[in-house]
């Protein structure tokens, strides 16, 4: 067939847009054909980006569209990269914008997400479904920093519970006029053993018995002061 084997040659001749354009539309039906053919799709694209054209707002809609397929299969990262580049290559496409926030609300990079929605907002101010990525990325802003609130709060209480108990401590420890120096065996320190005062007012020792004669030890984490050496050695 002398028309079949001159279409390749024809092709070859079309200027790269145009070539562009008709691996883009090729992509176009291959997203409209379902899941199956995301990879297709993005494949599409991708030659349509290797044909170089020289029209900047053409090569910006094949990335947003590229994106849209990413977007999909929920490649994220990859999306935001296209957007970017989408977005270098022509600031008027709203497409981009959106789509790039919607990723970044995804990976929950709020303050990226707002970023690209504001901007977005600037080209289409109307665009409904940028305004509520932009409400998603703020409620994510600011249900972050309730969290590290929240976390600091508690850390600070718990810092003045700790420093209690070792006022607490200390004082029993004045009244029954012991004497604590620091601990003769680092082990004890390092594993973090020490004495604490109950809700009966007793204080429990963290006790090393050793026996020389047998080279051994015994640690003990827990004894309540009332114990005898009987009591532990049963």
């Amino acid at each position: 067939n002398p028309f079949a084997n001159a279409m390749p040659q024809l092709q070859a001749e079309d200027p790269p847009h145009e070539q562009a354009e008709n691996l883009k539309q090729r992509g176009n039906q291959a997203l409209k054909r379902g899941p199956k053919y995301y990879s297709d799709a993005i494949d599409l694209y991708s030659q349509a980006l290797a044909c170089k054209s020289d029209r900047p707002e053409q090569n910006a809609v094949i990335l947003s569209n590229r994106a849209a397929v990413q977007l999909l299969k929920k490649n994220y990262g990859k999306v935001i990269e296209d957007c970017t580049e989408a977005i270098k290559l022509d600031p008027s496409n709203s497409k981009a914008y959106y789509r790039a926030s919607k990723a970044a609300n995804s990976l929950k990079k709020w303050e990226k997400a707002v970023g690209f929605c504001e901007e977005g907002l600037k080209v289409d101010a109307d665009n409904k479904e940028m305004q509520k990525e932009l409400a998603t990325a703020k409620a994510g802003i600011k249900k972050q920093e309730d969290e590290v609130k929240a976390k600091r709060a508690a850390e600070a209480k718990q810092l003045l519970q700790e420093g209690a108990k070792k006022r607490f401590m200390r004082k029993a420890v004045e009244e029954r006029g012991l004497v604590m120096g620091e601990p003769v065996y680092e082990g004890l320190a390092r594993a973090g053993a020490e004495p604490f005062l109950d809700g009966e007012g007793l204080v429990h020792w963290p006790i090393l018995l050793l026996y020389d004669e047998f080279d051994q030890s015994d640690f003990l984490e827990d004894v309540p002061e009332a114990c005898c050496v009987n009591d532990i050695l049963a």
